[in-house]
């Protein structure tokens, strides 16, 4: 994949027609349908995603590429942080008549419609195609952009903020996606909550995560086909290590900690999520990072879960073995009630000393 820079246009040009920019909010889609635009090759279209969000932008350079989501010889285009946002402005026009298509390539958005197609009418400097020799003059020039603090790729924040950013399950919302379709096709992969069912390795399957879920009647929402998952599956080894009124006391959003709704992200995703707070079903985050090569996940009570198997991928999501049952902060969930943090130092101290022991033994 190659790089395209597109130019910011900050202020007005003479060489861009008096049409206010088409300002489209880059997310995935709630009805799971692309954007559809024909207009004059002048009319600008602007694509903008909170900098706390993970999208991007792809110049797909054939039709058949952009129906299939396949990535795999596109052009990435550049964005610039303004205001908060990531923000990549589209001349249609130097790209000639005709179509253009643009999708995001993160996880499954453009599988869920997060894409877009530009049909261009009429433009004042047509030009017949585009290849890496002929990018649009709105690129600038051949040098490359100057770093700079406020450009960056998402997720990120502005240099002046010193939290780490979070992706809000809010802000992805998908239902109903384009994933459903794809849960009925014949020789479909089964859903994110058939392979939780169906995983009964020794020691290192799913089968006691899979009643912590029934017991909490998550099934049908992890079965739910117009819907999407990331699942972090304590393994059974790790659930026999977690202290059973240590669950009971945390209830269902323990469970819920361990699910990320709206987004199907792989391992590959998350590399580039270092220090990025992920907020899951229960509101709470965990925190991605990377040691060198290898992926760790890191708690509200600090511990560092490491992954046993990763990238199990069903037709609604996809899911990823960890070591060990991840502990939220109750005061961080949506109900928070303010007594979180001694509830969580209770139940960490108490469950450390039950890991030790189950090690021991």
């Amino acid at each position: 994949m190659s790089k395209l820079i597109v130019a910011l246009a900050l202020v007005a040009s003479t060489a861009v027609a008096q049409t206010d920019p088409l300002v489209i909010e880059w997310v995935v889609p709630k009805d799971g349908k692309p954007w559809e635009l024909t207009q004059d090759g002048d009319q600008l279209v602007t694509l903008e995603w909170p900098t706390s969000t993970f999208h991007n932008v792809h110049f797909m350079r054939t039709k058949e590429a952009y129906d299939a989501c396949d990535f795999t010889d596109t052009a990435e285009v550049d964005s610039k942080v303004v205001d908060g946002n990531n923000v990549v402005v589209i001349e249609p026009a130097p790209y000639g008549f005709g179509s253009l298509y643009f999708a995001c390539e993160i996880g499954r958005h453009c599988q869920a419609g997060q894409k877009l197609h530009i049909t261009v009418t009429q433009g004042t400097t047509p030009a017949p195609s585009v290849t890496e020799e002929t990018l649009p003059p709105s690129a600038g020039s051949t040098t490359p952009a100057p770093a700079s603090s406020d450009k960056t790729m998402a997720p990120t924040v502005s240099s002046d903020e010193t939290t780490s950013p979070t992706i809000s399950s809010t802000q992805f919302t998908m239902a109903p996606s384009r994933n459903g379709p794809l849960c009925f096709q014949p020789g479909a992969q089964p859903t994110v909550w058939e392979i939780i069912n169906d995983d009964e390795e020794d020691g290192k399957g799913l089968e006691k995560f899979e009643r912590w879920v029934k017991q909490y009647k998550l099934d049908n929402d992890l079965d739910d086909p117009l819907k999407t998952w990331t699942v972090f599956g304590p393994t059974d080894k790790a659930v026999d290590a977690f202290p059973k009124f240590a669950r009971n006391i945390l209830g269902r959003d323990l469970i819920e900690y361990h699910l990320l709704e709206a987004q199907a992200l792989t391992s590959e995703d998350l590399k580039k999520l270092d220090d990025v707070g992920l907020e899951m079903k229960n509101g709470d985050e965990v925190h991605v990072h990377m040691h060198g090569t290898e992926l760790e996940l890191e708690d509200s009570a600090e511990n560092h879960i490491k992954f046993v198997q990763v990238d199990i991928v069903g037709c609604n999501g996809i899911v990823h073995k960890i070591d060990m049952v991840m502990l939220y902060d109750p005061d961080d969930t949506k109900k928070g009630d303010g007594a979180g943090r001694a509830v969580l130092a209770a139940v960490a101290a108490a469950t450390a000393a039950a890991i030790a022991a189950f090690v021991v033994l």
